[in-house]
C-alpha cells in the first residue's frame, strides 16, 4: 500500500518515465489598449516648386543699320563693280547682304552681281567703328592695293563666279595733255608775282612715258610775253622735273603741301561751295559764287582756284590838244569802263571729308585770319 501511494504521488509529480503529459494552461495576455484615434489634419496646398531657368540676356542692340552698311560696302566696292562695268560695257548692280552678329559685334555681308552670276568675297564690318575687313581669298584679292576688277572668261555650271582682281599694270597716271598741263600748273601756280592761268600751259608728248610742258602767256594784248618755264611729267607718277633755269628757279622757291589722297564724295559744285563760304568774310567786296572753279589732276582731290573778274567805271584825267598848233589847252574827265581780275587763293579739297587745305601763299595767308571760316 505503501509503494502504491508513493507511485501515485510520484506519477502526479510527472517522475516516472512514460506517464500521461497534462495539457498546458495557458494564462490569458492583456488584450492590446485601442488606440485613441487622432484628427486628421487638414490637406494644405503645396507651393510649387521655384522657377529654375535662367532669364536669357538680351542681345546687345547693333549701333550701325543693315542699310548703313550696305552702303558702306557698297562704297568700298563700288571701283571694282565700275571697272567690271566699263570693261564690259554694262551696268554691274550689287546685291548686299547685311547680317548682325551680336555675339562678336560684326556685321557679315555677301556681295553678288542682281543676275548672281558674278560673286564680290565676304566681309566684315565692325559695328564699333565701321571698319570694313575682308574675310575670304575673293574679298581679300579685291581689297588689295593697284588692283583692278575684271569680268571671268570661265563659268560655273551654276552658282556666281569670282571676279577677277589683278594687279594693276603700270597705268599712266597722266593719260593726256590736258592732265599734264593742269598738273604743272598746279605746281606753279605760287611760284610767281602773278597767278598763271591754266591756258598759258601747253604740253607736248616727248615719248610714252613722259610730257614737256611749256608756260607762255601774252600780256595784256601786248606783244611781249610771260614765260613760266619748261617742264617735264613724268607719265607713270605725275612727278615734274624742271628743264630749263626758269623752272628751275620757280621749284627752288615753292614749297607746296601735299594734297588730298582720298576717292571722291563731294561734288565738285560741293568743294566749290565751301571754299566760297570759307573766305567769304576775308576779301572787300566780298566774292561772288561763281568766281570759284574747280579743276580735278586725278580722280583724288578736287583743287578750288578763286579767281573773279569784274568790270568797274573809272574816272580818267587827259590833256586837251589843239590840233592845229599841237599845244595843250586843258584837260578833261572821262569815264573808262575796265576789267579788274581779283584772287582768292588755290586751295585742295579732301574728297572724302570736305576738309579745306591752302595750296599757294594767298590761300595759306586767309587761313590764319579770324575771316576765315572753313565748315
Amino acid at each position: 500500500l505503501l509503494f502504491v501511494a508513493l507511485a501515485a504521488v510520484l506519477g502526479g509529480c510527472n517522475l516516472i518515465s512514460g506517464a500521461p503529459t497534462p495539457t498546458p494552461f495557458f494564462i490569458p495576455t492583456r488584450p492590446p489598449a485601442t488606440p485613441t484615434p487622432t484628427a486628421t489634419p487638414e490637406p494644405t496646398e503645396t507651393p510649387p516648386p521655384e522657377d529654375l531657368t535662367p532669364t536669357p540676356t538680351p542681345a546687345p542692340t547693333a549701333k550701325l543699320t543693315s542699310g548703313a552698311v550696305r552702303q558702306r560696302i557698297f562704297t568700298a566696292l563700288s571701283q571694282c563693280a565700275n571697272q567690271i562695268s566699263l570693261a564690259t560695257e554694262g551696268s554691274v548692280v550689287l546685291v548686299v547682304t547685311a547680317d548682325y552678329r551680336s555675339d562678336v559685334g560684326l556685321w557679315q555681308s555677301q556681295i553678288t552681281s542682281s543676275d548672281q552670276s558674278l560673286y564680290f568675297g565676304t566681309w566684315h564690318t565692325s559695328d564699333e567703328t565701321g571698319e570694313i575687313t575682308p574675310v575670304d581669298v575673293v574679298a581679300d584679292t579685291i581689297s588689295a592695293p593697284n588692283t583692278v576688277c575684271s569680268e571671268p572668261v570661265a563659268r560655273l555650271s551654276e552658282g556666281p563666279v569670282p571676279v577677277l582682281a589683278l594687279p594693276a599694270i603700270a597705268a599712266k597716271m597722266i593719260a593726256s595733255a590736258e592732265i599734264a598741263e593742269l598738273r604743272v600748273w598746279t605746281q606753279v601756280f605760287n611760284c610767281y608775282d602773278s597767278f598763271p592761268e591754266l591756258s598759258s600751259f601747253t604740253a607736248y608728248p616727248n615719248d610714252e612715258t613722259s610730257w614737256i610742258v611749256e608756260g607762255r602767256a601774252e600780256s595784256g594784248g601786248l606783244s611781249t610775253e610771260t614765260h613760266y618755264g619748261l617742264w617735264k611729267v613724268t607719265a607713270l607718277t605725275g612727278d615734274i622735273t624742271p628743264l630749263d633755269l626758269l623752272a628751275t628757279q620757280a621749284a627752288a622757291t615753292c614749297d607746296l603741301p601735299q594734297g588730298a589722297t582720298f576717292p571722291p564724295v563731294i561734288t565738285s559744285e560741293q568743294a566749290a561751295l565751301r571754299v566760297w563760304a570759307a573766305v567769304y568774310d576775308c576779301f572787300t567786296p566780298r566774292p561772288k559764287n561763281g568766281a570759284f572753279n574747280v579743276l580735278v589732276d586725278n580722280p583724288k582731290r578736287w583743287l578750288v582756284e578763286g579767281r573773279g573778274e569784274e568790270t568797274v567805271e573809272k574816272l580818267k584825267e587827259r590833256d586837251i590838244i589843239d590840233p592845229a598848233t599841237g599845244l595843250k589847252t586843258g584837260t578833261e574827265i572821262f569815264t573808262e569802263f575796265e576789267t579788274e581780275t581779283t584772287f582768292y587763293g588755290l586751295y585742295v579739297v579732301d574728297a572724302t571729308t570736305g576738309q579745306i587745305t591752302p595750296w599757294d601763299t594767298l590761300a595759306s595767308g586767309t587761313a590764319v585770319q579770324l575771316c576765315y571760316r572753313p565748315t
